[in-house]
């Protein structure tokens, strides 16, 4: 942060929580290093957060296949399933056409 102007330290304090600010130059001292502090923190937390991410996709891959055998097909058989849906649906058809046609017949 040396390469930094003070105005251009200000600009970036202004960006800042005063609460955030604060923590960062009582630990530090003043603006300028609190600054730097602050910025030295935020490159810590990317670089963990890579690791992070890598760590939590691990930890949720194996327990898929930790689980894996636990779980049940959602589509056992889907075939024959949606045959048996089909003709459920044309049942219903069938019967709800037959009451209608039966209705038109007594208005009549």
């Amino acid at each position: 942060m040396k390469h930094l102007t003070d105005e251009e330290i200000t600009a970036i304090a202004t960006l800042l929580s005063g609460e955030r600010l604060g923590t960062f130059q009582a630990m530090a001292g003043s603006t300028r290093a609190a600054v730097a502090l602050h910025q030295e923190m935020l490159q810590l937390a990317g670089a963990l957060m890579s690791v992070t991410a890598v760590v939590e996709i691990a930890l949720r891959k194996s327990s898929l296949r930790k689980a894996r055998p636990f779980a049940q097909p959602r589509f056992q058989n889907s075939a024959s399933r949606a045959s048996t849906h089909m003709r459920r649906c044309y049942a219903l058809f069938q019967t709800a056409f037959a009451r209608s046609a039966a209705l038109v017949k007594e208005s009549a």
